[in-house]
C-alpha cells in the first residue's frame, strides 16, 4: 500500500512541471467584482460570497475611481513612512468575557471620526510569564489579535480588556504578534490583513481581490505603551502591495526574528538593535523562500534550531533538480513510510548521481522503465489521465496561486473522498489504512 501512496505524492509533485498559467486578467478591482456577480458561478464560488463582501467593504471606496491597487499600495507605504500621530485611543464598547468570545458586531463609529471597537478576532496570544508569580503577582496577561481592530491586551485573563496601543499607529490592521521569550516588555507586531482565505491570493495585480497592504514591522520596549517602526529593508519591497502572516521569534536568540509574508520569508539577526535589518530569503533547505506560499511559521519547542512551516503544500515548478526531488521524497517517507521500490522513467532528476546515492543509502530499489515506453508505468499514465481530464482540461488558470489552489483541491478530492473501482470503492487512504 505503501507504494501506491507514494506514487500519488510523486505525481502530484510532477504534475506541474510545464504548467503555464494563461493570465487573463479584468481591467481593474471593480471588473472583477462583476465577475463574482456572474449567474455562472460554482457554488463553491457562491459559498465565498461573504469573503468577496468583505473585501468590496474594505476596497471599494478606497480604490475608487481608478480601481488600481497598485496606487492603492504605494499610498499605504508613503502614508506609513510619513506618519505622525494625530489619533486618541479608543475604549472598548463593552467588557469582553470569555463565555460570549468577545465583542460581537461590527465596529461602529460614535461620531468621534475614527470607528471604535475591536472587530473580527483572529489570534491569542498569552504571554511566556503567565500564570507565573512575577514580583508577588500572578502573571495573567494575555492578548488578541483583532483583524481590523489592532492589538488588544488584558492583565486578568480575559476578564476586561484595553487596546495596546496600536490605535495610535498609521492603521489598526494587524496580522501576528511576537514576544520576546526572555523580556516580555519587548513586544513585535506585523501589519497588514493577511489573506482573508479569499482564493486568488494576494498579489500586486490591480485587478485581484487583495487584503489591506502590510505597513511593516512594529517593535515595542514597554509592555505595548509605544511603538517604533523597524522596517529597514522591509517595507521598501511592499510598494506593490502585499501583507505579512506570522511572525516568530527565537526563544534562545532575542535577536532572531522570522516572517512570513505574500512575497516570501524575511528574517533579521539583530532584532534588538535601534534600527534592525531585514532579508529576504533566497532559499531554505532547497525550498524557494521567495514564494507568495509561506504562512504558518514555529520554532519547534525545546530545539530552536529547527523551524516548522505551513503552505499550501504544492510547489510548481518548470523544472524539479535532483536535490529538490530528494527532499520531496524524504519528507513523503516521513509521512507514509518508505517504500521497497520507486519507478520512474528517465528523466535527469532520475538518472542523477545525486539521486542514485540517495537510493543506495535508503536501500531503495529503481524500478527504471526502458525509454519510450510509458506503458511501463501504467499508474502513472493513468493518474496523468485523471489529473488532464478533471483539472487541466476543465479548468483556466489565471495566476500561480489560481493553480495551486485547484490543484489542491483536486488531490484532496482524489486522496479523500473519490472511491476508487480498483480500490474496491475505497479512497486510496482508507485503502492504505
Amino acid at each position: 500500500m505503501k507504494n501506491i501512496i507514494i506514487t500519488l505524492i510523486l505525481i502530484s509533485i510532477f504534475l506541474f512541471k510545464n504548467v503555464k498559467c494563461q493570465t487573463i486578467e479584468p481591467s481593474n478591482f471593480y471588473e472583477l467584482l462583476k465577475t463574482f456577480k456572474s449567474d455562472s458561478l460554482s457554488e463553491e464560488e457562491e459559498d465565498g460570497s461573504i469573503l468577496i463582501q468583505r473585501e468590496a467593504y474594505f476596497w471599494g471606496s478606497r480604490l475608487y475611481p481608478h480601481g488600481d491597487c497598485r496606487i492603492a499600495a504605494n499610498a499605504i507605504t508613503n502614508y506609513a513612512n510619513n506618519y505622525n500621530s494625530l489619533k486618541t485611543l479608543c475604549t472598548p464598547n463593552s467588557t469582553a468575557n470569555w463565555e460570549s468570545l468577545g465583542q460581537i458586531g461590527r465596529p461602529v463609529d460614535h461620531g468621534s471620526g475614527y470607528t471604535e471597537g475591536s472587530g473580527r478576532m483572529q489570534n491569542v496570544v498569552f504571554d511566556p510569564k503567565y500564570n507565573t508569580v512575577v514580583n508577588g503577582i500572578v502573571d495573567k496577561t494575555v492578548y488578541s489579535i483583532a483583524a481590523g481592530g489592532g492589538l488588544w491586551k488584558s492583565s486578568n485573563g480575559g476578564t476586561s480588556w484595553s487596546n495596546a496601543n496600536t490605535d495610535l499607529l498609521p492603521q489598526c490592521f494587524v496580522s501576528d504578534l511576537a514576544i520576546d521569550n526572555s523580556n516580555s516588555d519587548y513586544l513585535y507586531i506585523s501589519t497588514g490583513g493577511q489573506d482573508e482565505e479569499i482564493t486568488l491570493g494576494a498579489q500586486s495585480n490591480m485587478s485581484r481581490l487583495n487584503p489591506i497592504f502590510t505597513i511593516g514591522i512594529y517593535r515595542s520596549t514597554n509592555f505595548g505603551q509605544t511603538w517604533t517602526p523597524i522596517n529597514n529593508g522591509f517595507l521598501s519591497l511592499f510598494g506593490g502591495g502585499g501583507t505579512t502572516r506570522k511572525i516568530v521569534i527565537n526563544p534562545a536568540n532575542s535577536n532572531q526574528l522570522f516572517v512570513s509574508s505574500t512575497l516570501g520569508l524575511f528574517t533579521t539577526s539583530n532584532a534588538l538593535a535601534n534600527s534592525p535589518q531585514w532579508s529576504l530569503l533566497g532559499t531554505v533547505n532547497g525550498l524557494p523562500a521567495v514564494d507568495p506560499e509561506w504562512r504558518g511559521i514555529e520554532f519547534k519547542p525545546g530545539n530552536s534550531n529547527v523551524i516548522y512551516a505551513s503552505g499550501k503544500g504544492i510547489f510548481i515548478a518548470h523544472s524539479i533538480p535532483a536535490i529538490r526531488l530528494i527532499e520531496y521524497l524524504t519528507t513523503a517517507i516521513e509521512m507514509y513510510g518508505k517504500p521497497k521500490a520507486i519507478r520512474s522513467d528517465n528523466g535527469p532528476e532520475f538518472i542523477s548521481k545525486e539521486f542514485q546515492i540517495w537510493m543506495n543509502d535508503n536501500a531503495i530499489h529503481w524500478s527504471k522503465i526502458p525509454k519510450a515506453s510509458p506503458q511501463e508505468n501504467a499508474f502513472v499514465e493513468r493518474f496523468n489521465r485523471t489529473a488532464r481530464e478533471d483539472l487541466f482540461d476543465p479548468n483556466m488558470f489565471f495566476s500561480v496561486n489560481h493553480a495551486i489552489e485547484l490543484a489542491s483541491k483536486f488531490k484532496e478530492d482524489y486522496n479523500y473522498k473519490r472511491p476508487h473501482e480498483s480500490l474496491n470503492m475505497l479512497t486510496p487512504i482508507e485503502y492504505a489504512a
